[in-house]
């Protein structure tokens, strides 16, 4: 099962290829309760699409009681999104001891690299890419635990060559591994598009995935969140609650999303049934409109 935000193929095409598209351009109870149907009468194996849909329908069969043995499903690979840890227990919870892979693809590219457990590097696909990670003021390559460019050769592209291609995405080296040509094997993490980034009021940079390490702590609070980043130092947090009343939880998130982001923020958290969507159909997790 694809979960896009459009259906681009045809309903006799999806029965060739033995696949079923489900458009996710509202994440309502009609998309969610259709989303279960599916998965029970095709007998889904695996789901491919959006971490956020995919978590929101896993939630929505674990309510429902029939998580587990109810569903075929082996699988999950997620795209477009950050994966979040959170995100990864709750289709665990709900569909076994699954394999969950996040996938980091591009239009321009298509699949370049891949991280198959939560705390794992992205994997990249070095038969058909040359990756770099370079600094964001610079072309110079970035050093063990800083934030860069994700810069993109593609080896294959003959008719339209691709060097040395920024992919708008940042993203994090662990430790520095290279294969027996200098290229680059693997990268700790992904943060999205750039301008995804937060900057705080000092005008210091923040890495967008430290967000998730916040959240964990309350996890059993909150389902779905959204960092926006309005002006210089105004700020939203938009969350999904799992329970309306969680007015304590939400005095004691304000405390810590205002330590990470600094003196000088200005935090509004507000309780929302969905989050906004760039039209792309993604739900990113960061949000910034100042760049």
């Amino acid at each position: 099962m694809y979960i896009r935000s459009v259906v681009h193929k045809s309903a006799f095409k999806q029965y060739l290829q033995n696949e079923h598209y489900l458009g996710c351009k509202d994440l309502d109870a009609c998309f969610l309760q259709r989303a279960r149907e599916v998965l029970k009468k095709k007998q889904v194996k695996v789901i491919i699409g959006f971490p956020t849909a995919i978590s929101m329908i896993a939630d929505y069969c674990l309510k429902a009681g029939d998580a587990g043995a109810s569903y075929s499903i082996k699988g999950v690979i997620t795209s477009s999104e950050n994966l979040s840890e959170q995100q990864r227990e709750i289709m665990k919870k709900a569909w076994g001891d699954i394999g969950i892979c996040s996938r980091y693809s591009t239009e321009e590219f298509g699949v370049l690299a891949c991280q198959y457990e939560a705390t794992g590097d992205f994997l990249i696909n070095s038969l058909n890419y040359h990756i770099e990670i370079l600094k964001i003021d610079s072309d110079l390559p970035c050093s063990e635990g800083e934030i860069g460019r994700i810069v993109v050769t593609d080896l294959h592209s003959f008719a339209n060559p691709l060097v040395r291609y920024d992919t708008g995405d940042l993203g994090l080296i662990g430790r520095r591994e290279t294969d027996e040509f200098g290229s680059l094997l693997a990268f700790k993490s992904l943060s999205g598009r750039g301008v995804q980034v937060i900057v705080t009021p000092s005008g210091e940079l923040k890495y967008p995935l430290y967000l998730d390490t916040i959240m964990e702590r309350f996890e059993d609070s909150i389902l779905q969140y959204q960092l926006i980043q309005e002006t210089k130092s105004d700020f939203r947090l938009l969350v999904i609650p799992k329970d309306p009343s969680v007015g304590e939880v939400l005095n004691e998130l304000n405390v810590a999303m205002l330590g990470w982001l600094g003196e000088g923020a200005n935090l509004n958290i507000e309780v929302v049934k969905s989050l906004e969507m760039l039209p792309s159909g993604k739900r990113p997790y960061v949000i910034n409109k100042t760049l």
